[in-house]
């Protein structure tokens, strides 16, 4: 599967090479190298031509290109870098003969882009944005089970989390027990955890301090997991002892709002309509001026990526994009809550990837 899923990768980009009249297409940005050759070490550059794909690591990558890029992906071996550059990078793009060369400008310096041309004479450079993420945004199935297996997984942890919630307990120490848990396991996790409780929690990325937690505080916990490279993203809300009934009301209102963000999912719909359906149920709750960010965000290879389910968000969602669904409602001086799962958009509608229960009280 892995086999046709890269040549499948490479055949799209060589066919946008062909229909912008470019020799040649230099990869850059991480992400986009391990999507095209699976290869996830931290140094590599990636050259897509229309006839074929090249690798160029050196000597402390050999060995695990040769594992993990199948043998479509041709080897370059690097001996020495310039400034940065990999030595070797003019005479092979000499080589291959290519006159324009496309390059992620969303990425690359604009004194790396002058440094190839000084390197590598009567190339031109062509400035491109967004090619390999537009083919990211939509998940194979293979790709979907690893978004599953990273869901899991941080679910998991999060029970290890939630474990620590106990008064007199500082939050970081919710933290260093998912953390824990994950490195166990030989895993990372997705982005610094958020554990946020008391009045703290009201900030939508607070990060966790020696704060003391206390019966009856609103606790925030937003983590995530990676799996073989594939994130996912959760958030909970859970109050220490009997809540009070206004944090039972938004609570429930944000369960409210994912269902009618639920309900309007589903493909051809614009990412912003289905904000504004979440979004509403806010508003109408006379809260909307406490949900300060978008609905939610694509992930995948990154925690955060396209499509952005925000106001102004303009992407049509398709069958096989995964996305959160986090909304929020934060009120300085008092408390903050947010519920976020991972949901995967299937051609009926869609299907919550996530399986942690919303439990308020514990």
């Amino acid at each position: 599967m892995l086999l046709a899923n890269l040549e499948s990768r490479i055949k799209k980009v060589q066919e946008r090479l062909n229909k912008e009249n470019l020799d040649g297409f230099l990869v850059t940005r991480f992400e986009n190298k391990r999507y095209l050759t699976n290869f996830s070490g931290s140094t590599s550059w990636v050259i897509v031509t229309q006839s074929k794909c090249l690798i160029l690591v050196d000597g402390r990558y050999t060995v695990q290109a040769e594992e993990e890029s199948p043998s479509l992906i041709e080897r370059v071996q690097i001996s020495d870098y310039l400034d940065g550059f990999p030595k070797e990078l003019p005479s092979v793009l000499h080589q291959l003969k290519i006159k324009r060369l496309g390059i992620e400008a969303h990425q690359m310096t604009l004194l790396e882009s002058r440094r190839i041309e000084e390197e590598a004479g009567g190339i031109i450079l062509v400035s491109t944005t967004g090619w390999i993420e537009g083919l990211r945004i939509k998940k194979t199935e293979d790709e979907i089970q690893k978004l599953k297996a990273a869901i899991s997984t941080a679910e998991e942890a999060y029970q290890k989390g939630i474990e620590a919630v106990q008064s007199g307990v500082e939050e970081i120490m919710i933290a260093h027990e998912i953390l824990s848990f994950l490195s166990r396991k030989g895993l990372k996790t997705a982005f610094d955890t958020i554990a946020a409780s008391g009045e703290r929690s009201a900030m939508p990325h607070g990060r966790p301090t020696n704060r003391k937690i206390q019966m009856g505080d609103i606790v925030v916990i937003d983590m995530g997991a990676v799996w073989e490279g594939y994130y996912s993203d959760i958030t909970r809300t859970v109050c220490l002892g009997k809540p009070s009934d206004e944090a039972k009301n938004i609570f429930a209102l944000l369960q409210k709002a994912q269902e009618a963000a639920y309900k309007a999912i589903r493909p051809g719909v614009i990412a912003k309509d289905v904000d504004w359906a979440a979004r509403k149920v806010i508003q109408d709750a006379g809260f909307g001026d406490y949900f300060s960010h978008g609905l939610g965000h694509g992930i995948g290879l990154e925690v955060h990526e396209a499509p952005s389910i925000r106001k102004t968000g303009d992407q049509v969602l398709e069958a096989g994009m995964v996305i959160t669904v986090e909304p929020g409602v934060y009120i300085p001086g008092k408390f903050g809550m947010r519920l976020e799962d991972d949901v995967l958009v299937t051609e009926s509608g869609c299907q919550v990837l996530t399986s942690l229960p919303h439990i308020l009280e514990i």
